[in-house]
């Protein structure tokens, strides 16, 4: 039990309450809308996925968020944060959030085109700011979670 205790706290699954609270919380699900909108208009080419059915569903709206945080945000930034300490901060966001955004941000550049892969480092910022602000993944589990069901919402 203490292991897997452990494990949870290594990936910044620590308990956290009241992050739906956070009147942030409620303006960065706002900006997502935004985000996915201003895409939306600025679409030049069809959206990279399309919804084929339930597992597609799952996957993009439960599966590869709960995945993609528990390794960005809950490994890379929270050993980013070890390494950096809290003090590190550039534009008011820490240094782990940057690299980790700019390394997630990357990935999507092998399997998206250009426009919608450099789309998702605003995004990955918030995630990795409400990681910082939590101490926790949750929150952007959550949040890429909406912004994924947005994201087919709007354009799938």
């Amino acid at each position: 039990m203490l292991l897997l205790t452990q494990l949870c706290q290594d990936l910044g699954m620590s308990r956290v309450s009241g992050f739906y609270r956070d009147h942030l919380f409620a303006m960065a699900i706002a900006a997502g809308f935004a985000v996915v909108g201003a895409l939306y208009l600025l679409q030049t080419a069809q959206a990279p996925v399309a919804v084929a059915g339930p597992s597609t569903l799952f996957k993009w709206l439960l599966w590869s968020p709960v995945l993609e945080e528990l390794l960005f945000r809950g490994v890379v930034q929270g050993q980013l944060q070890r390494y950096f300490h809290s003090s590190s901060n550039v534009l008011g966001l820490s240094r782990a959030n940057w690299i980790t955004s700019v390394l997630f941000t990357s990935i999507h550049f092998l399997h998206h085109p250009p426009l919608w892969a450099a789309s998702v480092l605003f995004p990955s910022l918030v995630f990795g700011f409400f990681r910082d602000r939590h101490d926790s993944v949750v929150p952007s589990i959550v949040l890429h979670c909406i912004y994924n069901a947005q994201f087919l919402f709007l354009l799938g």
